[in-house]
C-alpha cells in the first residue's frame, strides 16, 4: 500500500512540475519532420497491454498513411500518450479507439482520437482542459489518477501552436481532434 500510494504521488508531483513548467513559458522546441502515422503506431505500443487487459481495439486509420508533419515530436508523443490513456480508462471492455488521419490542406493535416467510451457531459465540456477540474466521469474508474493529463495535453498543444477541440456525447463516446503543420 505504501509502494502504491508513493507512486501515485511520485506521478502526481511529475505532473504538477511539469504543468508549472509549461505554465512558465520558458519550454523550448525541437521542430522536425516525420511521419505521423509511425508516430502513433509507437504510442499504441506503449498501451497496448492496457489495452489488451480491457480488449479494446485500437486503430488508425488510415492504416498506411505517408502524412509527414513538422512538430516536436517529443511533446506531440506526450499528447498523444495523455490522450491514449483517458480513452482507454474511459473505454468499456471491448470497446473501440480509432486515430484518424484527415490531410485538410496541402499544408495541414488534422488528427482525431475517437473512442465509443463513457463520454463527457455536455455541460463539463468547457472546463475538462482546467487543472482545478475534476469531470463527474473520473471516479467512475477505481484508480486514482491525478487529473492533470488534458491540462497538460492543451498546454502542449498551444506551445505547438495549435487548438484541441472535443466532441462528445454522454454514453457514446469522445473525439479529440487538433491539426498540425505537414511537410512535403
Amino acid at each position: 500500500t505504501v509502494s502504491k500510494n508513493t507512486l501515485q504521488l511520485k506521478s502526481l508531483i511529475d505532473q504538477i512540475f511539469e504543468l508549472a513548467h509549461l505554465d512558465g513559458g520558458q519550454v523550448s522546441l525541437s521542430i522536425e519532420s516525420f511521419n505521423l502515422a509511425e508516430l502513433l503506431y509507437d504510442v499504441i505500443a506503449k498501451f497496448n497491454m492496457q489495452a489488451n487487459e480491457k480488449q479494446i481495439d485500437i486503430s488508425v486509420t488510415p492504416t498506411s498513411s505517408y502524412t509527414q508533419v513538422s512538430s516536436d515530436i517529443a511533446k506531440l508523443e506526450r499528447v498523444l500518450s495523455n490522450l491514449l490513456e483517458n480513452a482507454i480508462r474511459h473505454t468499456p471492455k471491448h470497446g473501440k479507439i480509432v486515430f484518424e488521419i484527415e490531410e485538410t490542406t496541402q499544408y495541414q493535416c488534422r488528427l482525431s482520437i475517437i473512442d465509443n467510451g463513457t463520454g463527457i457531459k455536455a455541460e463539463e465540456l468547457a472546463y475538462i482542459f482546467d487543472a482545478r477540474y475534476r469531470a463527474s466521469n473520473a471516479i467512475q474508474d477505481g484508480n486514482k489518477h491525478t487529473g492533470l493529463g488534458l491540462a497538460i495535453t492543451k498546454k502542449l498543444l498551444e506551445l505547438l501552436q495549435t487548438d484541441i477541440k472535443v466532441q462528445s456525447q454522454l454514453g457514446e463516446g469522445t473525439s479529440f481532434s487538433f491539426s498540425l503543420r505537414r511537410t512535403q
